[in-house]
């Protein structure tokens, strides 16, 4: 099984990450990140208005 982590975070907070994996030649695992829930609710075809 394959597992995907969604999950809703600020740019700064994703760069953090980004950068740590970097340093460490640690990822943490396929991720898709959305700077708000109205963005993930657009993405994922629903209504935006949370």
């Amino acid at each position: 099984m394959n597992t995907v982590t969604i999950d809703v975070r600020s740019l700064t907070d994703s760069l953090v990450n980004a950068a740590r994996a970097m340093q460490t030649a640690n990822a943490t695992g396929p991720r898709y990140r959305f700077s708000s829930p109205q963005a993930l609710m657009r993405t994922l075809g629903g209504s935006d208005s949370i």
